[in-house]
Order: structure tokens, then C-alpha cells, then sequence
């Protein structure tokens, strides 16, 4: 095994949001679900990445369990010797890996949030964050599919 050349140097979460609806639900009934991105360098070879997580009530004909928003702040620190030996893509490992650890996070408060209520516990499901290798502009506000899904909807910012 082999040190990630992205360490996750401290992370906090800014907002957390979760209410149960009450009456009819489907717990496989899990869209939309929206991410909203930001990445933002300083000189000390850090990156702070700002992931949102959010699934509201504007979802009119889904019958869904929870209403939830989060946002979570990391502070990312890049090895560039290891991304230099490796020959990798700093902006790809980046923008790849450090939304993949937040929404990590995210999932397992969300998890444990629910967990205590007599609603069913609430899964996010796994997503792939692999897209954003490609993503030019630094804010991003998507309609998102779990990972292996074949469509990923959304509209850049």
C-alpha cells in the first residue's frame, strides 16, 4: 500500500440540514439529488474544497423519506513529489479524489443521522466524482446519478 499524494489536512462541516417526511415513502426513491462543488487554491500548496449535498422538497413526484442539506469544507494539502513521480495530474487528483473523500463524510453523518428515528435509515448512494477530471470551471451544480449509472444530468455554473 502506498500514501495518496492528495492528504486531507482538516475538515469541517458548515451546514447540516435533515428533516423526515412523514406519510407515504419510497426508500428507493433517492433523486434528485444535487452536489454543488468549489475549488480554491492558496499558496501554501493547499486546496479548500466546498462539497453541498442536497436532496429538498422541490422533488414533487418522488415520495421520499428525508429533506437533507449539507456542506462541508476540506482542506487539502497535494505531495507534489509523489504526483510528480507518479506522473499524475494535480488539478485531476484534486478535483477527482478530495469531493470523493467529503461526500465520504457526508454519507456516513447522513447514515448515522437517520439511523435514530423510526423512519428507515437513509444511504447516500456511491457516487463517482471521476467526471470532474474533465470539469474546466471551478463551481459545478449537478443532478446526480450513483456511481455505475449511465447518465449524470446537471447544468455548469
Amino acid at each position: 500500500m502506498i500514501s495518496s499524494p492528495l492528504q486531507l489536512k482538516d475538515s469541517f462541516f458548515t451546514k447540516v440540514y435533515v428533516e423526515p417526511k412523514w406519510g407515504e415513502f419510497d426508500a428507493a426513491s433517492i433523486y434528485p439529488l444535487q452536489t454543488r462543488l468549489n475549488f480554491r487554491k492558496n499558496d501554501k500548496n493547499e486546496t479548500t474544497v466546498t462539497l453541498g449535498v442536497r436532496k429538498g422538497a422541490e422533488a414533487k413526484d418522488a415520495k421520499e423519506t428525508y429533506f437533507f442539506e449539507f456542506e462541508i469544507v476540506g482542506i487539502f494539502e497535494v505531495d507534489e513529489d509523489v504526483v510528480k513521480k507518479r506522473k499524475l495530474d494535480t488539478d485531476k487528483v484534486i478535483k477527482i479524489n478530495a469531493p470523493s473523500l467529503l461526500y465520504g463524510s457526508v454519507r456516513e453523518l447522513l447514515c448515522s443521522l437517520t439511523s435514530r428515528g423510526i423512519l428507515p435509515m437513509y444511504l447516500l448512494p456511491s457516487m463517482s466524482f471521476i467526471d470532474m477530471g474533465e470539469a474546466p470551471k471551478s463551481h459545478e451544480e449537478r443532478t446526480m446519478k450513483p456511481a455505475g449509472s449511465d447518465e449524470v444530468k446537471g447544468t455548469k455554473k
